[in-house]
């Protein structure tokens, strides 16, 4: 495609020249003879410094946001290059999204699950769904491991094409706060959106929680008229989320709610509930537990619903859902006590997950967690009340401390603990892991949060390869082969 061609999309722009262009790269290692190098401007590096070494590595052409002496090929120069990389990516990929129902998930917790129930439903239905989320991007070409849970815009449409060719109907993503709040779905063009809900994260990047609430909200502007808009009713920033837009699917257990749950039942094996919406009276049977989960099926249910996707086929999806990687997800070698393993790094998440498990078990809850270093401090101590409040053991340990020192962040989570008693500190994860599954006795219940689906422990100077999973399961086998 040639470049004046291809740019044509982007408005008030500078460039002499012309050149053919095969390709668009933002990653000057990675650059091809024939890419477009776009100079994005990020927290830690300046694409304009690499513009020389793409030059060098055979770019036709570069995209700038200002010109960079001694370059000889021709140079585009626009206000946002972030901006630009997305309306450049939809039109040199010829606008896949156009070509799929784009179902696209925000909310600070339930994104995954979500989505991975929304693909059960619609491939129950005899239906092909990619998924672009925290754990995996899966295309129907192939399944990689997510670097981002929305990635940059350029790679986003290179997936939805990839579905495309593959022959997906449907493609499901998490969208983040980030991802909104840089533009990076600016160009997708979604069949629906779906707000699961809104708590205390990522303050560490937005600053405050209406900044958060305003950057979740970018999701339902980006929409068309025609589009199918999902929020959790019941969550107090479902609102500010969809504005004044109409013709809203509101769900959850409070009256009121398009779709309202009637009856819950919930425990280890799973959940048993009942709904009342627009399209009538539905039974349920899900084997993820916990109400929390239960909202993350109605959220699935609701939108595959308007999306016109019959109720058998729904109640198919939900059932065939076995678990979700990291979310809640039950470790189980025979063991006489429940052992899970949780995603929640959150206050919030870990205060929901705990009341969660309360409800399944009628025993002791022992809980580990730690908090990662180089994030929103203020969630340390409110980590530990949640925990302390809730579970009848912790077990404090490192989470991904990065670059701070472990032993200073578990310092701040126990700073105000009540009664030292109920803790047990442990910098040492996998040595943790093994003290919480040895404090266990028949009937409590185990729950190991914090790095879910992650398979590697990201330290100052190293990455370690760490999954809770795997490491709870030798712990489990060991323990079991070692018993009289």
């Amino acid at each position: 495609m040639q470049l004046s061609h291809l740019i044509s999309v982007l408005p008030r722009v500078r460039v002499r020249g012309d050149a053919k262009i095969t390709g668009l790269c933002f990653d000057s290692r990675r650059v091809k003879r024939g890419d477009l190098f776009v100079a994005l401007v990020g927290a830690n590096a300046d694409g304009h410094a690499f513009v020389p070494d793409a030059v060098a590595s055979g770019a036709a052409a570069v995209l700038v946001e200002r010109a960079v002496p001694g370059i000889n090929v021709p140079q585009v120069v626009v206000k946002d290059t972030r901006e630009a990389l997305g309306k450049l990516s939809a039109r040199f990929l010829n606008y896949p999204s156009r070509r799929l129902k784009v179902v696209g998930v925000t909310g600070t917790n339930g994104k995954t699950t979500t989505t991975y129930l929304i693909r059960a439903i619609v491939e129950a239905a005899g239906k092909k769904a990619g998924i672009i989320g925290t754990i995996a991007y899966s295309t129907g070409v192939e399944e990689t491991e997510a670097v981002n849970t929305t990635p940059e815009s350029l790679l986003t449409q290179q997936l939805l094409s990839e579905m495309v060719r593959a022959g997906m109907e449907y493609a499901v993503m998490e969208v983040s706060s980030q991802a909104l709040d840089q533009g990076r779905v600016n160009d997708v063009d979604f069949a629906a959106a779906v707000f699961t809900n809104l708590s205390r994260e990522h303050l560490d990047y937005h600053k405050t929680m209406a900044r958060y609430a305003r950057a979740k909200a970018r999701l339902f502007a980006l929409l068309p008229e025609n589009a199918v808009s999902v929020v959790n009713g019941d969550d107090r920033y479902a609102k500010i989320v969809v504005g004044d837009r109409r013709g809203v699917i509101r769900f959850g257990f409070k009256k009121g709610m398009d779709v309202r749950v009637v009856r819950c039942e919930t425990d280890v094996k799973g959940s048993r509930f009942s709904i009342v919406s627009p399209w009538g009276e539905m039974d349920l049977v899900t084997p993820l537990p916990g109400r929390h989960n239960v909202y993350n099926c109605v959220a699935a249910v609701s939108v595959a619903a308007a999306l016109d996707i019959d109720c058998a086929a729904i109640a198919r999806g939900v059932a065939a859902l076995s678990s979700v990687p990291g979310r809640l997800e039950p470790v189980d070698v025979g063991q006489k006590f429940a052992v899970f393993v949780d995603y929640a790094h959150t206050a919030v998440a870990l205060e929901n997950v705990l009341m969660t498990v309360r409800e399944l078990t009628k025993h002791r809850v022992i809980v580990l967690f730690g908090c990662g270093g180089e994030r929103d401090k203020s969630k340390r101590r409110r980590m530990r009340v949640a925990a302390e409040s809730l579970a009848d053991h912790c077990v404090v340990t490192s989470d991904n401390p990065r670059g701070e020192d472990p032993k200073a962040i578990i310092d701040q989570v126990m700073r105000g603990a009540e009664d030292l008693s109920k803790f047990t500190v442990e910098i040492d994860r996998r040595v943790a892991i093994t003290r919480a599954i040895e404090l266990a006795r028949p009937g409590d219940l185990v729950l190991i949060a914090g790095k879910g689906h992650e398979t590697v422990q990201i330290f100052k100077d190293r990455r370690v390869r760490f999954d809770d999973r795997e490491v709870a399961r030798e712990v489990l086998r060991k323990a079991a082969s070692s018993a009289p």
